[in-house]
């Protein structure tokens, strides 16, 4: 547990000058092209109103949200995030508030202020997350939306691997799931700008913990959205290694088509939006 308390408390801090690099305004390449347009698409209209982002890194999204005319607040557990974050509203200000708070423990937040809260890709890699879902239920008023994006945790998950299989005679390539029902903690590398030495720990829970947590705390699921890859298959160089496991290279015109195939079907990222209403 040290481990893992030592790896969430400073590797964001490690990674925070590389992020910001690379997500500037308008994030790394997948939340720019394939989450955010539907993670948006779910949070709907924003403007004039007051909403707040757990886990804003850079705060990339904090000025997307704030150039549709939303009023925002913006935090993050690592404080060389919101330094950097910080330093973008400085230079061009949005009227963004950024704050280091951990997602948990939203002290200064007054109850009931915000028209929605938005979590981009982090509630995965945040420990306590009944406490995030409590946090943000609280600081919502009565019909304030929650949206987030998380790695899908039934197809994307850290530790699953892509296979080949065999189906009715009909070669497929496929996402290969060891265990999923059993929530687990990992220290995972994080591959990243060509980085090494950076990790990350984070939670794996299937889908219903995350369901029943935002019930619990009167969050009422309203939209649910699997979302699938937008990389386009490759043709592999001479050199590139492993490449029948990865997804996105391929040899022949045979395994082009079961990769596009398997990056249609097989959805790697989730979006999902709830309402706070009364709690049952």
């Amino acid at each position: 547990m040290r481990a893992l308390k030592r790896h969430r408390d400073a590797g964001w801090d490690r990674l925070a000058a590389a992020w910001d690099a690379e997500a500037g305004d308008t994030g790394v390449r997948n939340q720019r092209l394939v989450i955010d347009p539907v993670l948006l698409d779910v949070l709907g209209p924003v403007k004039g109103k007051r909403v707040l982002e757990i886990g804003c890194g850079n705060g990339y999204l904090s000025r997307v949200l704030a150039r549709r005319g939303a009023r925002v607040t913006a935090v993050d557990f690592s404080r060389k995030m919101v330094e950097f974050a910080a330093a973008r509203e400085q230079a061009t200000p949005l009227g963004i508030r950024y704050l280091r708070r951990d997602a948990a423990r939203l002290s200064g937040l007054r109850s009931g202020s915000f028209d929605a809260v938005v979590a981009d890709m982090c509630l995965m890699d945040i420990r306590d997350l009944a406490g995030a879902a409590r946090e943000a239920s609280r600081v919502l008023k009565p019909g304030g939306r929650l949206v987030f994006s998380i790695t899908h945790p039934v197809f994307a998950d850290w530790g699953q691997t892509w296979i080949w299989l065999r189906h009715e005679g009909k070669r497929y390539f496929a996402r290969g799931i060891p265990t999923y029902l059993t929530p687990t903690a990992k220290v995972v590398w994080f591959p990243v700008f060509g980085m090494t030495n950076i990790y990350k720990t984070t939670y794996h829970r299937p889908v219903e913990t995350y369901l029943r947590t935002l019930a619990a705390t009167g969050l009422l699921v309203d939209d649910y959205r699997d979302i699938r890859s937008g990389k386009p298959t490759v043709k592999a160089r001479p050199g590139d290694r492993d490449v029948s496991r990865r997804r996105t290279l391929y040899r022949t015109e045979a395994e082009k088509r079961a990769k596009e195939r398997a990056q249609r079907e097989i959805p790697v990222f989730l979006v999902v939006g709830a309402v706070k209403g009364a709690l049952l």
